[in-house]
C-alpha cells in the first residue's frame, strides 16, 4: 500500500510540474526577439519556423485565434532605455509607417484579456515621407493618441497584416517622457 501511494505522489507531482512548465513555454518560448528593434519581440508564426506551435498554443490558451501565416504580431513591455511601460508616464512612439495591407497598433493593461487602446492604419495621421508618431498618455494629445489603461503596467501590440515584399519591418522607437 505504501508504494501505491509514493507512486500516485510522484505521478501527480509529475503531472502539477509538466503542465506548470507547458503554460511557461506558452508565455515566453513562441516569441523572439527582434534584432535593431529596441525591445519589440514577434510571437513566430510562420508556417517553417520550430517556435510556431509555442506561439500557436499562447494564442488558444488565452482564448484567442492565432493570427494568419501573412501577419506579424510583435509587442513590448519596456522603452528603448529598458524602462518598463507604465501609464503614469508619458511616452512617444515614432518610426515610419510599415507598408502593409493593414496594420493595427494597442495597448494592453497587465492581466487584462483585451486590448483597451487602438490605433490602425485606416486612422492614423502620418506625417512627411510616413512617418508614423503617437503618444501615449492618459490625458489627450494631439495628433495619434494611445491612452493606457491605468497607471500600472501595460503591453504595447503592433500587428502588421501581409507587409510588403522586399520591405524591411522598421519598428517604431518608444521614449519616455515625464513621469
Amino acid at each position: 500500500m505504501r508504494i501505491f501511494n509514493s507512486s500516485t505522489i510522484f505521478i501527480v507531482a509529475g503531472v502539477a510540474l509538466g503542465l506548470g512548465s507547458a503554460l511557461q513555454s506558452l508565455e515566453t518560448w513562441g516569441m523572439q526577439s527582434v534584432a535593431d528593434s529596441g525591445g519589440w519581440k514577434e510571437w513566430r508564426l510562420g508556417p517553417d519556423d520550430n517556435l510556431r506551435p509555442y506561439a500557436v498554443g499562447h494564442f488558444l490558451a488565452a482564448g484567442s485565434v492565432p493570427t494568419p501565416v501573412s501577419t506579424h504580431y510583435f509587442v513590448r513591455d519596456l522603452d528603448d532605455d529598458g524602462n518598463s511601460l507604465r501609464g503614469d508616464c508619458i511616452f512617444a512612439l515614432d518610426g515610419p509607417a510599415i507598408s502593409a495591407r493593414w496594420w493595427s497598433l494597442s495597448l494592453q493593461g497587465s492581466g487584462v484579456a483585451k486590448a483597451q487602446a487602438i490605433l490602425s492604419a485606416g486612422r492614423a495621421i502620418l506625417g512627411s515621407e510616413r512617418q508614423l508618431r503617437a503618444t501615449i498618455d492618459l490625458h489627450p494629445t494631439p495628433g495619434n493618441w494611445l491612452q493606457p489603461p491605468d497607471t500600472g503596467p501595460f503591453t504595447l501590440n503592433y500587428v502588421v497584416s501581409e507587409p510588403e515584399q522586399g520591405q524591411p519591418l522598421t519598428l517604431p522607437h518608444v521614449k519616455k517622457g515625464n513621469c
